[in-house]
């Protein structure tokens, strides 16, 4: 099954997206908002999905620590 993820993005976001393995494509030119370059992205779930995976441990560690804090 295909999914896609369509959002409009700050153009240095879009570039740490890619470093994390989260690949878009542009939908059209981006337009400059408030100094920074925003602009239409498409991606495929695949790459969200990988993202996910890579990076599941925080979200792990950061609940437990969570739950640990309310404990306290």
């Amino acid at each position: 099954m295909k999914n896609y993820m369509f959002a409009k993005c700050d153009s240095k976001l879009l570039r740490i997206m890619g470093v994390w393995g989260i690949n878009t494509a542009n939908l059209r030119e981006g337009i400059n908002y408030l100094g920074s370059g925003t602009i239409p992205v498409i991606a495929q779930s695949h790459g969200l999905i990988y993202f996910y995976k890579s990076f599941i441990h925080l979200t792990i560690r950061n609940n437990n620590q969570t739950d640990k804090d309310k404990a306290a």
